[in-house]
């Protein structure tokens, strides 16, 4: 395995995305639970 720049670049854009993804997961849930939770 060699870390070169397109390989950070790569990595980064992939944990970003795992980030964003799982935070609009988390935030989803969250709502789904209180809407569930009203009605």
């Amino acid at each position: 395995m060699r870390f070169g720049g397109t390989d950070m670049r790569y990595f980064v854009t992939v944990s970003t995305v795992v980030r964003l993804g799982f935070w609009l997961f988390t935030i989803g849930v969250v709502l789904g639970l209180i809407l569930g939770v009203r009605v």
